[in-house]
Order: structure tokens, then sequence, then C-alpha cells
């Protein structure tokens, strides 16, 4: 009777096992399917128009068994965490992880792999503005200075929607004020938005060539959130995901060359917050010189 449970025990192991192996095989053929389908969208992207220089970088998707890179699988090991970039035997790889195969979009994984790629070509390139997560921990709670950065917010949407370089200047000036009002910890939010605001637009811009609709779908939820989910207001390193990459496409839309080399130690705001008055007169001899060619053309 004994010898029947213990072979009965055995082969319901052996059973299951065999089963989940199966079961693994199935996960493993479909994730390096999910693979070669983001080579082939990535492989039709002209990184350089995206930010000169700027080329495709290896990365990796992984789950909790196994990583899957370009040419080999390995098993997970602690080096991968999060969706992030990693120093893997030497060379920088994008990373991501796969928590679920359903409903899984190629085309906006692709985005988001460009967004890791962008920070690997940030740091090839010598970037270092990057935030201090300590400081930003100690970031005022100043009612005014949250008043003003909904503001602030409310003119970047609207420089970016309406093609307004008005609002777009007086976004600078409530910024200006923003600095006096809570100092020099202001610079922890240029730099965040630097950082992940410019690798965010990377990734929005990469969309725009794979799909325009969904790129317009994601850049109008960016555009959302600056403005209409309050409590991203509290959260400085979020919010500068979306404001940096919102304030990009403005500053393109407007043909304000914010193009930089990556080892600049200023920020981007830095970069583009000229004197108002300097700003204006540039963008409106801007368009007077595109009036003329159009004239020309007529």
């Amino acid at each position: 009777m004994q010898y029947a449970l213990d072979l009965i025990i055995k082969i319901s192991y052996l059973t299951k096992n065999k089963i989940n192996n199966i079961n693994i095989q199935g996960v493993n053929k479909m994730i390096h399917k999910l693979y070669s389908e983001i080579e082939t969208v990535l492989s039709k992207i002209d990184f350089n128009e995206i930010w000169q220089g700027f080329t495709l970088k290896d990365f990796a998707l992984y789950n909790q068994e196994t990583v899957f890179l370009k040419d080999k699988t390995i098993p997970w090991d602690q080096r991968f965490l999060g969706n992030t970039v990693i120093d893997f035997d030497g060379n920088y790889i994008a990373i991501w992880e796969l928590e679920s195969l359903q409903n899984t979009d190629i085309e906006y994984l692709a985005a988001d792999m460009v967004h890791e790629m962008f920070h690997i070509h940030q740091k090839q390139n010598g970037e270092t503005r990057f935030a201090n997560d300590l400081e930003l921990l100690a970031y005022p709670d100043n009612f005014n200075n949250y008043k003003l950065k909904i503001m602030e917010m409310k003119l970047l949407a609207k420089a970016f929607s309406d093609n307004d370089i008005t609002a777009l200047k007086q976004f600078f000036n409530i910024r200006n004020i923003r600095k006096d009002l809570i100092g020099d910890i202001i610079y922890q939010e240029y730099k965040a938005e630097t950082l992940e605001g410019m690798a965010e637009y990377a990734g929005l811009t990469s969309l725009k060539q794979i799909n325009p609709d969904k790129y317009k779908i994601r850049l109008e939820e960016h555009v959302s959130r600056i403005t209409k989910q309050k409590d991203l207001i509290f959260d400085t390193r979020r919010m500068a995901y979306y404001s940096g990459a919102v304030l990009c496409t403005a500053l393109k839309l407007l043909n304000i060359d914010f193009y930089h080399k990556l080892s600049e130690e200023r920020t981007l705001f830095e970069i583009i917050n000229k004197d108002s008055d300097e700003f204006i007169i540039e963008y409106n001899e801007y368009i007077k010189e595109k009036q003329v060619k159009f004239n020309d053309f007529l």
C-alpha cells in the first residue's frame, strides 16, 4: 500500500515538473518572439533624428527566471532589477522587466526602451546632471511654490498645445520667480527634468516615427498629467519625466534649438532660459524669415 502511494506521489511530482517545464518553454518562446519583434521596430527608427549622435543600443528583456539578450539567454540574477540601464559585462544595456505578456503593446514597449537607451547615450557622452535624491527629500513644503508650479505647468501645456510663444515666456518668468522663492533646491528639479525629461522626449519622438497616432495619445497623456494630476505636483522627480518631455516638444514645435552636448554642465532649462525680451525678439525674427520664404514661394 505504501509503495503504491509513494509511486503515485512520484508520478504526480514528475508530471507537475513536466507541465511546468512545458509552460516555461512556451513563455520563453513567446519572449524570444517579442524580443525579435521589438528589434524589428527599433531597426526602423532614425535615432540621429531624435538627438544628434544617438544610436541604437543593446537591450535585454527579463522575467523572474530568465534574461533574454540579443544572442543568448541567461538565468536571472540581482543585476536585473527594474526598468533601467545597467553595466553588463563592461557594456551598458537597457533592461525591461516583463511582468506579464498579456496585452503587451510592442510599439509602446519599443518607445519605452528608447527612453532607457537614451540614458545609455547620456552616460556615454559625459552626462553629469543627475538630481540628488537626498536633496529632493528636503524639498520645501511651500504652498506658494506649489501654487506657482501649477500655473507654470498650465502655461507649459498652453505653449505646447497652442504653439504659444507668449505662454512659454510666461512659463520662464514664473519658473524664475519660483527660483527666487525656494532657492537652489530648484536646480534639483532642473536636473531631474534634464535627465529624465530628455530621455522621455527621446522615447516620445521615437514613438512619433513608429506610430504617429500612439504618439499623439501618449503626448496628450503627458500634458494631462502635468495639468490635471494634482498629486503629481508633489512628486518632483516623477513630474520631471513629463514636464521635461512636454517642454522639449514645445521647443521643437516652436523651432527653438535646445540641442547641446550632453557633457554640458548647465541644465536644459538654464540653456534655454534666455532673457525674455531677447527670446521674443529671436522668435519674431524667425517668424519674419519664414514669412519671407513663404511669400517668395508664392
